[in-house]
């Protein structure tokens, strides 16, 4: 190629036409076209608009050495109008792919290994192990039903504008928006999804303060402009990824216990009084990943990742117990949380106090055959700590199995029945007021004296 006749073509933006170039005195000396006795060329600059600016973005050029003056300026404007035709089907399709990817994610596509939406059919399906992340507003029904629909949707898009950026910084992708809950996916490593968790906390605590600021200025009418709070849920597990529906109607989805077990993570955040619950898997996948070099355990305070407070890339984790849901295994689950979460070094002092209070009471509750010390114990704290929902389930869970039959096999599991009370393990007779007061004060219906039948909780 002659590079002085490009090189003139983007300065110029303007295209070269060459009849005669080894006879035209611009040309004939020019090595290349001496060289390779090129008879000739014809350049056009490819031209993009931009922001109402015109931009060269390259050339197309074509040369002859065997005919002069094949190219006319005729065939130019043919040329010319080619290339406008090719940017301009480029942008419209590149437009509908960023428009499809806000639909479907490009990362979703990449799983099952396609380049666009267009090569997508029902039926494309992997397997996967991943992580999965549910996130859901507390008390949503409470905040929207005295606002208007205009309102509602407005809340949950200011909401999500905050929150949701936190999923894609750290390589995760929104599979679905569910009202106001999101459920997200991580391919990568599970400290990507730890991140985001509490990234999105983080986040949640910026949007309360810039609406406590604009609450005056900026408030509408009907508009809820107190303090939101939200839970996440994070399991780690195989996943099936793909697409679902028929030649008119298709949709991305994916199916897999390990996306129930994170919703469900999710719902006992609330019951349980913190902001974030990851299942034993998320733990058992992040030592893996250290072990490779993919990330790094920072200064844990003790050997054991399963009981100490760890830090999670500087994320600090502890041991809730061992749940069973319903229809579910038992379950070793873990809250994390940042330092920076609690306003004062006071406030995260006594955080930290509570909790090698009830680090040690767990450590007691484990051994059944002390279940009524353990009674004590936990009823003391519930009353040193009022406030706190994980020490009234422990405390409640104590009120019941100190007055039931514990399986032989029992090591501490809790068992949770489907609206988030204790449920009891074997026949158990009640008949102790105490308990009867924690177990209102803790759900919305009181016991009276009856015998629980085991089969009601499988």
């Amino acid at each position: 190629m002659c590079t002085s006749i490009i090189n003139r073509v983007l300065r110029t933006k303007r295209s070269v036409i060459v009849d005669h170039a080894n006879a035209q005195n611009d040309y004939q000396s020019v090595p290349y076209i001496k060289k390779n006795a090129i008879k000739s060329i014809m350049c056009c600059p490819i031209m993009i608009t931009q922001e109402e600016k015109s931009h060269v973005m390259g050339v197309v050029y074509l040369e002859n050495n065997k005919v002069q003056g094949i190219f006319t300026e005729h065939r130019n404007v043919i040329l010319k109008t080619i290339i406008d035709s090719s940017i301009e089907n480029a942008q419209i399709f590149t437009s509908l792919n960023s428009a499809y990817a806000r639909f479907l994610p490009r990362k979703f596509l990449s799983l099952l290994g396609k380049t666009s939406v267009t090569n997508v059919s029902a039926g494309d399906a992997v397997e996967r192990t991943m992580s999965v992340l549910f996130s859901d507003i507390r008390n949503f029904t409470s905040i929207t039903e005295s606002m208007s629909a205009s309102n509602s949707f407005l809340f949950v898009n200011q909401f999500l504008n905050h929150i949701a950026p936190q999923i894609d910084r750290n390589d995760g992708f929104i599979d679905k928006f569910i009202g106001d809950a999101v459920m997200a996916i991580f391919a990568g490593t599970v400290t990507s999804a730890l991140q985001s968790a509490i990234g999105m906390i983080s986040a949640l605590k910026e949007f309360n303060k810039d609406r406590d600021h604009s609450m005056v200025a900026n408030s509408k009418e009907d508009m809820f402009m107190g303090k939101v709070s939200i839970g996440v849920g994070i399991h780690y597990g195989k996943l099936m990824i793909g697409t679902i529906g028929y030649k008119a109607r298709l949709d991305a989805t994916v199916i897999s216990d390990t996306v129930n077990i994170a919703n469900r993570l999710e719902g006992l955040t609330k019951i349980l009084g913190v902001e974030i619950i990851i299942s034993q898997s998320v733990i058992e996948q992040y030592e893996r990943e250290s072990c490779e070099g993919e990330v790094l355990l920072a200064s844990p305070t003790e050997a054991s990742p399963l009981y100490a407070n760890n830090y999670v890339n500087f994320i600090k984790s502890r041991r809730l117990g061992v749940f069973v849901l319903k229809g579910m295994d038992p379950l070793v689950l873990y809250q994390i949380y940042d330092d920076a979460w609690y306003g004062s070094d006071y406030d995260l002092r006594v955080f930290e106090e509570k909790n090698d209070k009830f680090k040690q009471a767990v450590e007691g509750f484990n051994d059944k055959n002390n279940m009524k010390r353990n009674r004590e114990v936990f009823k003391n704290l519930a009353n040193e700590y009022p406030n706190d929902k994980l020490i009234a389930l422990y405390a409640t869970a104590c009120d019941i199995y100190s007055n039931s039959h514990l399986p032989d096999s029992w090591q501490g599991e809790i068992r949770i029945d489907k609206d988030g009370n204790v449920a009891p393990f074997g026949g158990l007779i009640v008949k102790n007021n105490d308990y009867n007061r924690r177990r209102s004060r803790f759900s919305s219906s009181n016991l009276e004296d009856f015998t629980f039948d085991d089969k009601l909780f499988q």
